[in-house]
């Protein structure tokens, strides 16, 4: 009976090393890497077999045309593992809630694409915003200064300026309340809208503030005796060991329940000796 090949502790790591460019769209041939590494096969197969059983890597047997026979292709998942020792900051993952690992397997499997900034949002310069400014002026006057409503074109016409600016500057100045649309006027090129410009109006007097009654002072009501709900909420928590190592925590109407593995790390926390037998009660 052949002994088990000893697998070498750095050897898939350095599988992983040969194969650190490929991806699912470009595999890489596993008797290619394999021959790079000067490996055997009885060596090389189960530290393929270790690597597959801890999702770092994806195996697929591939013929493509021209190829004699299928062969076995191999790319990185991208999947870090963490370390297993007991030493440093390992025991924070008792504490903190570990993302999943298939979504991490999607996200290393997904095509890269490259990142690219956000477009910035491109402002109105000064210069044009006050210019926009003097013009809405300078129509808001000529609608005054006229005895009468006028349309769109007259006012392009004594402010100099183009129609479709001038329609712009007159409907900024209605959504704000200054100009009021006031009918049509029938003219040889059809119907035009009328503006004329709206009566300023007084300054309004400010109201008073108005006088705040302070209420008669009251006596405090007595306090409500504790009820069961308030009593159930100070409950203390409880713990149940049970024999096959699982831990239950209950809060109220929770329940929290920690593995065994996670129980005898937990345990080894809190510095419980190992290997103590405690009398059951009632023995």
């Amino acid at each position: 009976m052949n002994a088990p090949a000893v697998v070498s502790a750095d050897l898939p790591d350095r599988i992983l090393a040969a194969i650190g460019r490929a991806s699912s769209q470009h595999p890489v041939r596993a008797d290619e890497v394999r021959a790079k590494l000067d490996v055997g096969a009885a060596e090389f197969e189960p530290a393929l077999e270790a690597l597959a059983a801890e999702c770092r890597i994806n195996t697929a047997q591939i013929q493509r045309r021209g190829d004699a026979a299928p062969w076995l292709a191999i790319w990185p998942t991208g999947v870090q593992l963490p370390s297993a020792g007991w030493t440093g900051k390992s025991h924070r993952a008792l504490f903190v809630r570990q993302a999943p690992i298939v979504p991490a397997l999607r996200a290393a499997s997904a095509p890269r694409t490259r990142a690219t900034a956000p477009t910035p949002k491109q402002e109105e310069p000064a210069m044009h915003k006050h210019k926009r400014g003097e013009m809405s002026a300078r129509a808001l006057a000529v609608l005054r200064a006229a005895g009468e409503p006028l349309t769109v074109a007259e006012v392009a016409e004594r402010i100099d300026s183009s129609v479709e600016n001038t329609r712009q500057l007159i409907y900024r100045l209605v959504d704000k309340g200054q100009v009021e649309k006031v009918g049509e006027r029938q003219g040889l090129g059809g119907s035009a809208h009328c503006f004329r410009a709206t009566e300023a109006l007084p300054e309004e007097t400010p109201a008073p503030p108005p006088q705040v009654v302070q209420p008669a002072a009251e006596t405090a009501p007595d306090k409500a005796p504790a009820t069961e709900a308030t009593e159930r909420v100070t409950s203390r928590l409880q713990f149940s060991l049970w024999d096959d190592g699982r831990l239950c925590i209950h809060d109220a109407d929770q329940i929290i329940q920690i593995f065994p593995d996670d129980t005898a790390r937990l345990a080894r926390l809190l510095g419980v000796p190992a290997h103590t037998d405690y009398p059951l009660k009632g023995a």
